[in-house]
């Protein structure tokens, strides 16, 4: 597989499948799994900041012991496995590692005063990588395990400085001597410390081997003068990696909740059906009061009542619920019960019993 090839379906991964329409993308809350209790995986993916010690396997790679560290960034994917509490990401990760500098050594300046100062060699790579990350997020503390694959770059560089500032000219110069490249592959396993929703502390080590390079051996290169004389070794290097970094999510976990469902559903309003009070006329308190049942012709004492002294009470405000429409056939209509044959006008006003004058008439009705 090409290198192209690698980094074209990294980045398809990490920004999502080319062909969503905007249904998917307006039900995207709908679809994302829940955080559970025991899952502690990033939903929205993650970035990565390491720190990284270098160390060569390879023997023509030790002859200087030179402490080898430098850093890496890499931005991951959203979660791509939907089963708790296994978590996968794919991503990309660009890093740079720095081998130490050769021996200074006096030379003189190409200058109008022939000033004295120093040169010598240094070494870095650059790391442009496609990596996955599989882990078991059970509990805070996560297991997980890791592969990558990409070019790396080498580049020696030539510092040309001079011992006291210069008043004409640049006191320091820094020109590449020798570029050379090959591809890297590896794996690694670490342990995730989740201390928030947000960060987590990471601990990583990394093995990896690499095609075959030419790489400048710094303590056998020499100079005549401000030129050098480059001595090359053609080495399969092989490292371990030893990181440790911070990882931030980059979604919001706790917000993430479970949808009932994925549409929203219209349903027409239904009326309720609310019973009306009725009120007969006390002609010796010469107040209304309130029935404690339907209409009848007597009041609590038993008096009889004159069907002109009852009146109807329409309610407030009929109280509404959603229901699918199948279900408004069998709604009992807005009649008032006892067989009364009057409806509740849509407008609030009373009903019309015999006798009654209509809304707005709190009087007693002369016969």
């Amino acid at each position: 597989m090409s290198i192209i090839t690698i980094f074209a379906t990294s980045a398809l991964l990490i920004t999502g499948r080319p062909n969503e329409d905007n249904t998917s993308m307006m039900h995207a809350d709908s679809i994302k799994p829940a955080v559970k209790k025991s899952d502690y995986t990033f939903r929205d993916g993650f970035i990565g900041i390491h720190y990284a010690s270098q160390q060569a396997l390879t023997p023509s790679l030790k002859d200087s012991d030179r402490y080898n560290a430098g850093f890496n960034l890499q931005i991951m994917s959203r979660n791509l496995l939907p089963v708790s509490p296994f978590g996968g990401y794919v991503g990309l990760d660009w890093g740079m590692q720095f081998y130490g500098k050769g021996n200074k050594i006096n030379v003189q300046l190409n200058t109008n005063n022939g000033d004295s100062g120093w040169t010598r060699l240094s070494t870095f790579s650059m790391d442009f990588f496609a990596r996955g990350h599989i882990e078991y997020a059970r509990y805070k503390l996560i297991p997980y395990a890791n592969f990558f694959a990409g070019p790396r770059f080498y580049s020696t560089n030539q510092r040309v400085q001079s011992y006291i500032p210069l008043a004409n000219t640049e006191s320091s110069d820094l020109v590449n001597a020798a570029t050379s490249m090959n591809f890297m592959t590896g794996a690694g396993a670490g342990l995730r410390w989740r201390i928030t929703d947000v960060v987590s502390l990471d601990a990583r080590l990394d093995w990896m081997s690499g095609s075959n390079a030419k790489i400048v051996d710094l303590d056998k290169s020499t100079f005549n003068g401000l030129s050098y004389n480059l001595v090359k070794k053609s080495v399969s290097p092989e490292y371990y990696q030893v990181k440790f970094g911070i990882l931030f999510n980059l979604g919001n976990d706790e917000n993430y909740e479970p949808a009932k469902t994925t549409h929203s559903t219209y349903r027409e309003p239904q009326y309720i059906y609310t019973q009306p009070t009725y009120q007969y006329y006390d002609s010796i308190s010469k107040t209304w009061q309130e029935l404690p049942m339907c209409p009848c012709n007597c009041d609590s004492s038993g008096k009889k009542i004159s069907p002109t002294n009852i009146r109807r009470v329409t309610p407030k405000a009929p109280a509404k619920k959603y229901e699918s429409p199948e279900n408004n056939k069998n709604q009992p209509q807005n009649r008032p019960p006892g067989g009364s044959g009057s409806s509740t006008s849509p407008s609030g006003a009373k009903g019309a019993f015999p006798g009654i004058k209509p809304s707005g008439s709190r009087g007693k009705v002369k016969s």
